[in-house]
Formats: C-alpha cells, sequence, structure tokens
C-alpha cells in the first residue's frame, strides 16, 4: 500500500471513568453486494438508536479487506489513536490505525484500508489469485473494538461461508475487467512493480494542493491492466472514502511505473493486473 503523507488530526480526550462495554446483536442477515467495482459484505447489529453496521470490501482478489465499521458505539473514539481488533477470544489484539469518518444513518465510523483475520496475515491462493482464508475464518466468533477504556462488539459467529462468498464476488469482478481467471489459478509469478519506491515519492509530492489546505485525507484504491511486455494500459482510481477536493493524479505518475509480466503455467509471459491502496493523509 502507498503512503502519500503519513500523518493525524485530533485532539487527545481527557481520562475517564471506564465505559460500559457495547455488545451487539445481529439484526438482519450478511448481504452481499456484486457490484462493477467493489464487492461488499454488509450486516446490520443491534436495533433502534443502537443500530450499528459493518462492512467487509474488497476491489479484486486479496487476503485482506476493506472494512468500516459504523454506529453510536464510537461516538466517543477518538482520531489519530490506536484501536486494537480481535476476530477470536484466544487471539492476541492487532494494534490498528484507522481513518475516522461518518456513515449517513449510522453516524461515527472507524474506517480500515486494509486489515485481516491476523497477523501476519494466512491467506489462501490459488496460482497467483490471493483468497481470503475461509477456514480461517470458519473459526471467527465476533469482531471487537477497543480504544482505551472503551469498546465495541459485533457478535458475527462464524466468517467463512460470508467470506466464501466475497472470494466468489471477487473472482466474478476481475472476469468482467477481461482477465482469464482459470488461466491465473494455474499461473507462477504476479505482476510486479519494479520502481515502486520512485512512483510512491512522487505520489508524497504530488498530495493535491487544494485538498492539503482543507485538511482533505482519504483512501483511494487503483486497479492497473498489465499487458504481457509489462506495459500498463489501463488505469482505474476507486474512491474509498468521499472527498471533494482529493482528486488523485496516481494514473498521471503510473504512466511512469514499470512492471514485470506475470508468467502462466507454463513460464510465458501474460496479461494480467495490479492492484493497490493509496491514502492521503494529513499531518498538523
Amino acid at each position: 500500500m502507498l503512503a502519500a503523507a503519513i500523518l493525524g488530526i485530533g485532539a487527545a480526550s481527557p481520562a475517564s471513568a471506564k465505559a460500559e462495554p457495547v455488545m451487539l446483536e445481529p439484526s438482519s442477515k450478511w448481504n452481499v453486494d456484486f457490484g462493477e467495482e467493489k464487492c461488499r459484505l454488509v450486516r446490520v447489529f443491534g436495533e433502534g438508536e443502537n443500530r450499528h453496521v459493518l462492512f467487509f470490501e474488497q476491489w479484486g482478489p486479496k487476503a485482506s479487506f476493506g472494512f468500516t465499521a459504523s454506529g453510536r458505539g464510537f461516538d466517543r473514539f477518538r482520531a489519530n489513536k490506536p484501536v486494537s481488533v480481535r476476530f477470536f477470544r484466544d487471539q492476541e489484539p492487532m494494534e490498528t490505525q484507522p481513518f475516522m469518518g461518518t456513515i449517513a444513518s449510522f453516524g461515527e465510523a472507524i474506517i480500515y484500508s486494509k486489515l485481516a483475520l491476523e497477523e501476519p496475515n494466512q491467506g489462501q491462493k490459488l496460482g497467483i489469485l490471493h483468497q481470503l482464508n475461509t477456514a480461517r475464518a470458519s473459526f471467527a466468533e465476533f469482531v471487537e473494538f477497543k480504544q482505551r477504556n472503551r469498546s465495541v462488539t459485533f457478535k458475527t459467529g462464524e466468517l467463512g461461508e460470508a467470506f466464501k462468498v466475497l472470494n466468489q464476488c471477487t473472482q466474478s469482478l476481475i472476469s468482467d475487467w477481461g482477465v482469464d481467471v482459470e488461466k491465473h489459478k494455474s499461473a507462477t509469478k504476479a505482476v510486479k512493480w519494479t520502481n515502486e519506491q520512485a512512483i510512491g515519492q512522487r505520489l508524497v509530492e504530488t498530495y493535491p494542493r487544494a485538498a492539503l489546505r482543507k485538511g482533505e485525507q482519504g483512501i483511494m484504491r487503483m486497479r492497473l491492466k498489465i499487458d504481457e511486455t509489462g506495459k500498463m494500459t489501463d488505469c482505474v482510481i476507486n474512491q474509498t472514502t468521499i472527498n471533494k477536493s482529493l482528486k488523485s493524479p496516481a494514473c498521471r505518475e503510473m504512466a511512469k511505473a514499470e512492471f514485470e509480466p506475470a508468467l502462466d503455467a507454463n513460464g510465458l509471459p501474460m496479461a494480467s493486473y495490479y492492484l493497490t491502496a493509496i491514502t492521503y493523509k494529513v499531518n498538523d
């Protein structure tokens, strides 16, 4: 993932008495959206004013996912403060640094560009297609968020079947891009970006000035098509977060990117794709 500047906005809050933990039962079934640009898994928890929502999102086959949780339980969570996350009772909590935002009808939200069930990530692969680890996900019990003396827990139960549907969705998604899915399942090497450091530095230097002045931050997904010679033939930017002034110049800069092409089952170059995320953050 490319970080286009590293910073944080938000003031520290005074210490307060330990808050009551928020425990949320599901109030809907899992719903999957096979969208044109992404796959989204959604479930609502709680009732009335205590309604919360979870989103798992993917923009292509990955062992990780974008992740958003929203509701009143996050009203006292603070930006630029670490949040611990876990999915299993015996799991060591993962220390994370999410974005803060809002979701219509639900309220305050914590937003992740990239998260996995555990670190180090133990995904599955079919050839060069990364997938969510459904076997590990079947042991999930909940999603628990903690920040200092506050905690919010979504009682999801096992996630194996839900993640299996997401894996199916992402394969359908890349097929719609014109990617040969079956060929990728037996491929021996994925696309490799060889001058990532140099282009990444350019992206840092070209942070959109209008967005910088307004302190706008955001997460964007970049999808590239790479032909059998290693040349980029298409670039698409999808905004994960909505901002008025934050228009990424990433596709313009990626015209200078260099790649080694993917290799098929016989070790021959083949057309493929490359996915990455760009995180724009502003420092105080």
